[in-house]
């Protein structure tokens, strides 16, 4: 056995695989008792169909731990940038 399949042997950590990226201009939200189901998808301009969807299942608990972490975001955000004009997708 060769040194680098003695190590995946022993179960050494693979290189992590780069993260998929999604521009998101349309979300959708369904909660109910036991989870929260957010749905990002990209629509190009002049069409009503959703194009590369990705869902997000989670706890309702953790949505309070990302509503904490978006808004810090938004917050460090404006304080680097500027406010946000906001409501221009409703």
């Amino acid at each position: 056995m060769s040194e680098g399949k003695d190590e995946e042997a022993r179960g050494a950590p693979a290189a992590p695989a780069p993260l998929a990226r999604l521009y998101v201009n349309h979300l959708q939200l369904a909660v109910s008792l036991s989870d929260v189901r957010i749905d990002l998808s990209q629509i190009q301009p002049g069409s009503q169909v959703p194009t590369h969807q990705v869902r997000l299942v989670s706890s309702p608990d953790y949505l309070l731990t990302m509503q904490r972490e978006i808004g810090g975001a938004i917050d460090r955000y404006q304080q680097q940038f500027g406010t946000i004009a906001g409501g221009a997708h409703g």
